[in-house]
Formats: C-alpha cells, sequence, structure tokens
C-alpha cells in the first residue's frame, strides 16, 4: 500500500524557491570520511539484528548530531507548531508573488510563463513537506504525544490547504499559462504537464469553476478528513482488539466443545465463558464443529456499530462532496483523472475478471465440495476445508522461515538493486531525535555514477502504536530543480520467529513476510527513482491504478526460483532452500489462487459500488440500505459462496480510507506488471539483467512526468492483455 498524499498544488527553479525550500531539504548526512564506499555489501546481520542501532558499525553516511524527526527541525511538541507556522508562511509568500506577477515584469513571455509554474509548483512543494511528513507521525510514531500532536497539525494544515485551493485569482493565474496556448507552447512537455496537472488538480478539489461556495467546500472536505483519519483509528484498535467492541462467541461449560478449546477462552465479569476474538482464525481453520465455526465467523466479520456509522458518515461526506463539485458520484470525481476514467469502466473490468476465473474458482470448490462430502460450501467452511486440501500437496520437508533470516532478506533486496539499477542501499547512522523507535533503520540509495538519490527508512516490526499493517509513506518527494532529495519509510507489521541464543539472534520470516517487503520496496524504489524538476510531478504522485504497478512487479523476483536461491539461505548452514520446497510454496499459493483473487473482486466492487452514489435506496420499500446489506447483495451475485447473514466486514475495511472507489487498483495495476514481467524478465536466462532493469526504471519509474497509460503503452509496446495475469487462472 502506498501511503501518499496527492496534494493539488505540488517543484521550482526560481531562486525564491530554492530559499523557502532550503530548510527542508535534507543536506544533514554526510559522507563517513573513514569509510569508503567500496566496501562492499553492508554487515546487515550486524545492522538488523541488534535491539538498537549499532554504534560500532561502518557507516557511510551519517547524520549530523541536531537533525531532527524524519529530517526535518522537529525535537519536542512545541516544534510542530514552529513548522506549520513557517510553511503556511512560504506558501502565503509564493501565492502572493504569483498573483501579483505580470508579465511585463519578466524579460520575455517564457520567463513568465515558467515563474507561474515554478512558484505554483513550490507551493505544493511546501503543503506537502509538512503534511506528507505529519501523516507518517501520526499514523506510526510510537509516542502517544507526538502522534497526536501530528495530527493536530495535520488537521489545521488541511484546513489552510483546502482554503488554498479555492483561490480564485491563484487559481486565474495559472490558468493564464495552462490555457493561453501562445503561453503554454513554449513550456517543454514535462513542464506543460506540470502546470495542467496543477491547475486542473486546483480545479477539480477546489471547485473554482463551479461558481460553488468556498466555506461551503472547505467544511465539506475538512469533514471527509476527519471522518478517514476516525476510520482509520477505529478500525485499527478494532483490529487489534484494542476498543473492546469485538463480537463475542459464549461458550458453556456444559458445550461439549468447551474442554477441548478452554485455552482459546477467558471469563468475563459476567461469569460467563467466551472466545479470545484473537484465536478466531485459528478455530476457523482447526475446527471440526461446523456450528461452532459458523458462530466464529460470524463474529470475526462482524464489526462495531462504531466502525459502520463512521463508514456510512464517510461515505455520504464524500458524496456530498463530490456533489456540490457537480460529478454523480465521488466515484465518477476521484476517477475523472485516473487510468480507468469512471466508475463504469472499473466495474466491467472487475465483472469480465469475475466471469473469467469463475471455471478455476469452481474447480477449487469442487476439491471442497469433495472433502466436505456436500454440495455447499459456507463462508465458515472454507477456511477449515482448504486447509485440509493443502495436504494433497506434498508437505515441506524443512521449516521454510529457516531459510528467510531477515538480514538475508535484505541482502537480497541489495543485490537485485544493484544488479539491476545499479544502486547500493548503504545504512545511515541516525541522530538521536530522528530516530524515532530503537529498531527504526535508515538506508541510503547511492547510484554508481549519479551519486546520493534518497533514503529510505526501514520499519519492520509489530508495534501497538501502527494503524498500518503494511504500507510505504512518501516523506518526501525529490525536486531536483534544488536539489531536494527524496525520502520514504517502507513500513511493515512483521512478528517474526526469533532465535536467540548465546551466539547470535536470528530474525525468520514466512515468505509472505518476504514478499509483502518486496512489494513496499517497489513503492520505496517508485519514490526514490521517480525524480523530476517538480514536486507535483515525482515519485508516486502519479494516478492510483498505476502506482501500484512497480510494487507488484518487485513481487514477482520473491516468486523467481532463479532469484530466490541467491538470498533465500538457511540461517546456520547457508544452504540455499532447495527448488522441491519452493515448488511447494508455487503449489500452495496456486491451489486456491481462484478464491483468492475472486474475493478482492468481491472487495473491489464492493468499494466501487459504495463510491458510486451513497446512500442506496431500496426501490421497492424506499428504506436506505446498509452497508453490510450492500455488499451481501455483491457477494450474492459474483461470489461462488454465498453470503452469510448477520455479518458486517464492510466496517472493519480500512482500505476505505487511502483506496477509497480506487482499490480496484491492486488488480488493475497487476494486469500491466504480469504482462511486463512475462514480456521483459521470466524468458531472460536471469531475471537480474541491467539492461532490462534500466528500462523499468526509466520507463516505468520516471514518476508523473509521462500520463501512466502511455508509461504502459510505451513499456510494453502494445495495449495492456490481462492474458498474462489470467495465466493461472484460466488453466
Amino acid at each position: 500500500m502506498q501511503k501518499s498524499l496527492n496534494f493539488f498544488l505540488k517543484s521550482s527553479k526560481t531562486s525564491v524557491c530554492r530559499k523557502v525550500a532550503s530548510s527542508f531539504i535534507n543536506r544533514k548526512y554526510v559522507r563517513n570520511a573513514t569509510t569508503d564506499l567500496k566496501l562492499g555489501k553492508p554487515k546487515f546481520e550486524t545492522l538488523l539484528t541488534e535491539d538498537y542501532q549499532p554504534q560500532n558499525f561502518e557507516y557511510n553516511f551519517v547524520a549530523d548530531k541536531n537533525t531532527g524527526l524524519v529530517g526535518l527541525e522537529l525535537y519536542n511538541l512545541e516544534d510542530f507548531d514552529k513548522l506549520m507556522k513557517n510553511a503556511r508562511t512560504k506558501c502565503e509568500d509564493l501565492r502572493n508573488e504569483i498573483v501579483n506577477l505580470k508579465e511585463e515584469d519578466c524579460s520575455s513571455k517564457k520567463e513568465f510563463a515558467e515563474k507561474i509554474l515554478n512558484l505554483s509548483d513550490e507551493i505544493s512543494n511546501q503543503l506537502c513537506l509538512f503534511l506528507d511528513a505529519m501523516e507518517f507521525i501520526r499514523c506510526i510514531d510510537p509516542r502517544t504525544q507526538f502522534r497526536q500532536k501530528a495530527d493536530s497539525v495535520h488537521s489545521e494544515f488541511s484546513l489552510y490547504l483546502h482554503k488554498l485551493n479555492t483561490d480564485v485569482p491563484l487559481h486565474a493565474k495559472m490558468g493564464i499559462v495552462a490555457k493561453d496556448k501562445s503561453l503554454f507552447d513554449l513550456l517543454d512537455p514535462v513542464q506543460q504537464r506540470c502546470i495542467e496537472l496543477l491547475y486542473l488538480d486546483m480545479e477539480k478539489h477546489g471547485g473554482v469553476n463551479q461558481q460553488t461556495e468556498e466555506q461551503r467546500i472547505v467544511e465539506l472536505r475538512s469533514n471527509m478528513d476527519y471522518l478517514t483519519y476516525s476510520f482509520s483509528e477505529s478500525v485499527s484498535k478494532f483490529n487489534r482488539f484494542e476498543s473492546n467492541d469485538a463480537s463475542l462467541v459464549e461458550m458453556s461449560p456444559k458445550d461439549e466443545n468447551f474442554s477441548k478449546n478452554y485455552n482459546y477462552l477467558f471469563k468475563g465479569q459476567n461469569g460467563r465463558y467466551y472466545i479470545y476474538p484473537n484465536y478466531y482464525s485459528n478455530i476457523l481453520a482447526f475446527e471440526p464443529n461446523s456450528e461452532l465455526r459458523r458462530k466464529v465467523y460470524i463474529s470475526k466479520f462482524t464489526s462495531s456499530e462504531k466502525n459502520l456509522q463512521i463508514l456510512d458518515d464517510l461515505l455520504t461526506a464524500r458524496d456530498n462532496y463530490a456533489k456540490e463539485l457537480s460529478y454523480p458520484s465521488y466515484a465518477h470525481w476521484y476517477l475523472n483523472d485516473q487510468c480507468a476514467g469512471n466508475p463504469e469502466t472499473v466495474k466491467q473490468f472487475l465483472t469480465n475478471l469475475s466471469k473469467e476465473i469463475k471455471p478455476k474458482v469452481e474447480q477449487e470448490l469442487d476439491i471442497l465440495r469433495e472433502l466436505k462430502k456436500d454440495s455447499t460450501i459456507n463462508e465458515w467452511d472454507s477456511f477449515y476445508y482448504r486447509r485440509i486440501a493443502m495436504k494433497q500437496i506434498k508437505p515441506f520437508s524443512v521449516n521454510i522461515s529457516e531459510y528467510f533470516p531477515l538480514h538475508k532478506v535484505i541482502e537480497g533486496l541489495y543485490s537485485i538493486c544493484e544488479k539491476l539499477f545499479g544502486v547500493k542501499l548503504e545504512p545511515v547512522k541516525l541522530s538521536e531525535h530522528e530516530c524515532y523507535h530503537p529498531s527504526v533503520r535508515k538506508l541510503a540509495v547511492v547510484h554508481e555514477t549519479e551519486g546520493l538519490l534518497g533514503f529510505i527508512y526501514l520499519d519492520l516490526f509489530s508495534r501497538e502504536s501502527k494503524n498500518v499493517d503494511a504500507a510505504n509513506f512518501s516523506v518526501r518527494c525529490a525536486k531536483t530543480s534544488i536539489h531536494q532529495l527524496p525520502v520514504t519509510a517502507l513500513v511493515c507489521n512483521i512478528d517474526p520467529t526469533i532465535i536467540d541464543d548465546s551466539k547470535k539472534k536470528v530474525y525468520l520470516l514466512s515468505h509472505s513476510e518476504v514478499t509483502t517487503i518486496f512489494h513496499e520496496m517497489g513503492h520505496a524504489l517508485h519514490v526514490i527513482f521517480g525524480q523530476t524538476p517538480y514536486q507535483n510531478l515525482s515519485g508516486t504522485r502519479t494516478s492510483i491504478d498505476f502506482v501500484e504497478t512497480p510494487s507488484q512487479f518487485m513481487e514477482h523476483f520473491a516468486w523467481d526460483y532463479r532469484v530466490l536461491q541467491d538470498f533465500a539461505r538457511h540461517y546456520k548452514t547457508n544452504e540455499p532452500l532447495p527448488i522441491s520446497q519452493f515448488e511447494i510454496l508455487k503449489k500452495r499459493r496456486e491451489m486456491f489462487l481462484g478464491l483468492d483473487t475472486q474475493e478482492q473482486i468481491l472487495f473491489g466492487l464492493m468499494d466501487i459500488t459504495f463510491h458510486s452514489g451513497w446512500p442506496i435506496i431500496d426501490p421497492i420499500t424506499k428504506r436506505k440500505k446498509t452497508t453490510p446489506e450492500v455488499f451481501n447483495e455483491i457477494k450474492a451475485e459474483y461470489s461462488c459462496i454465498p453470503p452469510t447473514e448477520g455479518t458486517s466486514y464492510p466496517g472493519q475495511f480500512i482500505h476505505f480510507t487511502n483506496y477509497g472507489a480506487g482499490y480496484y487498483s491492486y488488480l488493475y495495476s497487476k494486469v500491466f506488471s504480469d504482462h511486463m514481467w512475462h514480456k521483459f524478465y521470466a524468458p531472460l536466462t536471469y531475471p537480474l539483467n541491467r539492461e532490462a532493469g534500466e528500462k523499468f526504471r526509466k520507463e516505468a519509474l520516471c514518476g508523473g512526468s509521462k500520463d501512466p497509460k502511455q508509461i504502459v503503452r510505451d513499456m510494453l509496446g502494445e495495449e495492456p492483455n490481462p492474458k498474462y495475469f489470467l495465466k493461472n487462472l484460466t488453466k
């Protein structure tokens, strides 16, 4: 998941812009004079397995001791307000300079056009430098006061952003360049794309041309932001069982299953016994009693009334906002500038996939029906019989996790990046104030000829304070015109198996966790490589249905034995994972790939339906439908397994926060990435090919400087074809 806030005024060449951005530019990391970048591969085992940042380590980059949190001048709670005030002052100065700029004050029409572009992009830059950093802190920082303060200033500064988007004089001045052909044609293609996107983004989000009331737009947008964050926080707490409102399954001591499941039970204040919610998944997979599984399934997928109400309020707020801006629905508004273009295209894409994979899904269900000796498979049967069916595959003869120690996985990414792109991932020694948690590490991305390209934070381990499972945060996008380096954060919630003996500590990962790290590294590299002179076009600031392409592309390397054998090494013997065991991994993944894909299609249809007009009114009863009712109707039509009455899963679907009307993009982007992989990399003798890597970097990881539809066509040399994605789904 890519966490990048798409703010609407986003880089610059003028001296004023170079000056105002300087306090945010990362100039506090210096090459350690005592080391040499040619030392070879870093000792990741030492770097990653110590509880704290190792002090006796050969760092090639060392942070200045005064470097603050995420590279900002941020050391205590009072600094949040100082940074916000400075950012607002800079934006106001830039805004006034744009509005007051006259063509006669410039030496040429070209200089006039470029000044408006550069100043406009620098407003975007200042907005994002502050808001992206605050988004990261409020989601990830373990200190409650810091998270709360980051949330507070994020909300306050977002209000300023929304007001800025309704600024008519500013929008009009940008329009002079974006719409006047005599000025627009003086710019190069990248400049033209940047000013056009800035102008249209402001129009889209501020409603300037719709003659809407400024205060009304600001209020609607602020309410959307509040509800989005509230839903994210509430769902995260619910899913971590911190909110005390999970649906519980009672079990009487008289129940025949009581003694067998005693270790799963706790005694409530009322003296009754209940199953711990965090054991629900175990019971669904291992409990032979169908009725108990049914009760547990309903409880597991029942959301709290609080979450369902916040979701309903959020969907209503988004729909009201879109209609205020003269769009039929939020999905129409959101998709207007994405690859898909409109919700009708999205629904067609998802329903076509649903038809294509249905034979494979039915084949998989036949396996479960045979095991159950029943023609009906219910949702509470799936986990249990899928586990039993997996036994039909030859079992592993080794412990797979023992071949994926964390340091070897990161070494694997190091080698992949070096061989594909000519870059090294060099550890950075963090300052005391920058290191917000002992387990956090930082890597500098250094190209063999281009030098330092940017930085990646690694925050991999599970913590209660994290409200995301796995994500990449664009803390700062690049802006080459002022030498602003990108900073991104690769965040996971991994709970590794820890081997800790007297000799050394080792963190062992599942292959699924390895794939997640590779996925998020794809996002991180997109941020690092997607550098342009304009912040608004850099990194992952591209369409939602293209942004997952690089991350899904990187997953392929975790599933290619030619690459995997280089780093999948036993933590004791250093022997590679046997290919026979890798083949078992693949068979286990593919056995129920149809059902897994159908689930993703259902989530995509749920998301696009909710956002294509809310509320949804029953045509017969004229009653407003609930989100669980609508989702069950979707499942009844498109799922091969009947929906379970009494469940209310939508209130747990955290992707509504960052992928509202965009969840389809995971499948949409996978069509692109699979086509790319099977056309250019799978046929190679060895996929870590520098020429192929350079092609991917230059053509696919170019930020938003090109239309993503054009990027895909240029990269593939043809229109994207889903046949590669469907390769293992139509057998």
